[in-house]
Protein backbone atom coordinates (compact mmCIF):
# COMPACT_ATOMS: atom_id res chain seq x y z
CA UNK A 1 0.00 0.00 0.00
CA UNK A 2 1.19 3.49 -0.93
CA UNK A 3 0.63 6.04 2.09
CA UNK A 4 1.27 9.97 1.77
CA UNK A 5 1.06 12.29 5.13
CA UNK A 6 -0.62 15.40 5.08
CA UNK A 7 0.85 18.40 7.29
CA UNK A 8 -0.50 21.81 8.31
CA UNK A 9 1.62 24.54 6.93
CA UNK A 10 1.15 26.73 9.61
CA UNK A 11 2.58 23.86 12.13
CA UNK A 12 5.75 24.34 9.73
CA UNK A 13 7.00 27.08 12.10
CA UNK A 14 7.58 24.89 14.82
CA UNK A 15 7.00 21.31 13.53
CA UNK A 16 10.20 19.02 11.72
CA UNK A 17 7.49 16.26 11.37
CA UNK A 18 10.08 14.13 13.36
CA UNK A 19 7.03 12.94 15.60
CA UNK A 20 5.24 11.41 12.03
CA UNK A 21 8.49 10.21 10.52
CA UNK A 22 9.16 8.65 14.17
CA UNK A 23 6.19 6.70 14.57
CA UNK A 24 5.91 5.38 10.77
CA UNK A 25 9.33 4.46 10.85
CA UNK A 26 8.94 2.68 14.46
CA UNK A 27 5.45 1.40 13.08
CA UNK A 28 3.80 2.80 16.23
CA UNK A 29 0.36 4.72 17.11
CA UNK A 30 -1.77 5.07 13.63
CA UNK A 31 0.84 3.03 11.85
CA UNK A 32 0.29 0.15 13.95
CA UNK A 33 -2.48 -0.97 12.18
CA UNK A 34 -0.47 -1.72 9.22
CA UNK A 35 0.05 -5.75 8.96
CA UNK A 36 2.94 -4.79 6.15
CA UNK A 37 4.90 -1.78 6.37
CA UNK A 38 3.35 0.71 3.51
CA UNK A 39 5.21 2.82 1.24
CA UNK A 40 5.53 6.36 2.78
CA UNK A 41 5.54 8.45 -1.05
CA UNK A 42 4.47 11.94 -0.08
CA UNK A 43 4.78 14.25 3.11
CA UNK A 44 2.87 17.65 2.14
CA UNK A 45 1.32 20.58 3.66
CA UNK A 46 -2.23 21.90 3.20
CA UNK A 47 -1.31 25.02 1.45
CA UNK A 48 -2.70 27.60 4.07
CA UNK A 49 -5.51 28.95 6.11
CA UNK A 50 -6.64 30.66 3.13
CA UNK A 51 -6.30 28.11 0.52
CA UNK A 52 -9.44 27.64 -1.71
CA UNK A 53 -9.11 23.51 -1.95
CA UNK A 54 -11.61 23.01 -4.65
CA UNK A 55 -9.77 25.91 -6.86
CA UNK A 56 -6.37 26.17 -5.78
CA UNK A 57 -4.41 24.69 -9.41
CA UNK A 58 -1.43 24.24 -6.64
CA UNK A 59 -3.97 21.83 -4.95
CA UNK A 60 -5.32 19.75 -7.94
CA UNK A 61 -1.43 19.51 -8.86
CA UNK A 62 -0.75 17.80 -5.78
CA UNK A 63 -3.99 15.44 -5.56
CA UNK A 64 -2.76 14.06 -9.40
CA UNK A 65 0.65 13.58 -8.68
CA UNK A 66 -0.45 11.70 -5.56
CA UNK A 67 -3.05 9.51 -7.70
CA UNK A 68 0.38 9.25 -9.90
CA UNK A 69 2.20 7.47 -7.20
CA UNK A 70 -0.58 5.48 -6.55
CA UNK A 71 -1.36 7.04 -3.44
CA UNK A 72 -4.23 4.76 -1.80
CA UNK A 73 -4.29 6.43 2.09
CA UNK A 74 -3.50 10.02 3.69
CA UNK A 75 -2.90 10.19 7.08
CA UNK A 76 -3.67 13.40 8.02
CA UNK A 77 -1.43 14.68 10.86
CA UNK A 78 -2.69 16.04 14.28
CA UNK A 79 -1.58 19.28 13.13
CA UNK A 80 -4.89 19.82 10.87
CA UNK A 81 -7.17 18.96 14.32
CA UNK A 82 -10.56 20.33 15.19
CA UNK A 83 -9.51 24.34 14.78
CA UNK A 84 -8.83 23.21 10.83
CA UNK A 85 -11.65 25.29 9.37
CA UNK A 86 -10.98 23.29 6.27
CA UNK A 87 -10.50 20.02 7.79
CA UNK A 88 -13.86 18.48 6.27
CA UNK A 89 -12.87 19.92 2.86
CA UNK A 90 -9.49 18.70 3.03
CA UNK A 91 -10.95 15.09 3.56
CA UNK A 92 -13.90 15.48 1.17
CA UNK A 93 -11.08 16.42 -2.11
CA UNK A 94 -8.70 13.99 -1.10
CA UNK A 95 -11.76 10.98 -1.18
CA UNK A 96 -12.72 12.91 -4.63
CA UNK A 97 -9.31 11.71 -5.71
CA UNK A 98 -10.20 8.01 -4.44
CA UNK A 99 -7.70 8.09 -1.65
CA UNK A 100 -9.19 7.18 1.56
CA UNK A 101 -8.37 9.75 4.51
CA UNK A 102 -7.02 8.21 8.07
CA UNK A 103 -6.88 10.87 11.15
CA UNK A 104 -3.75 10.82 12.99
CA UNK A 105 0.14 9.75 12.44
CA UNK A 106 2.08 9.95 15.80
Amino acid sequence: MNIAILHCLRSTRVCTGASCFKAYNNGTHAFAAYDEKPALCAFFHCGGCDMDWEKDPGMIEKMQRLQSENVQRIHVGICIGDKCVHRDKIFAMLEQYGMECVFGTH
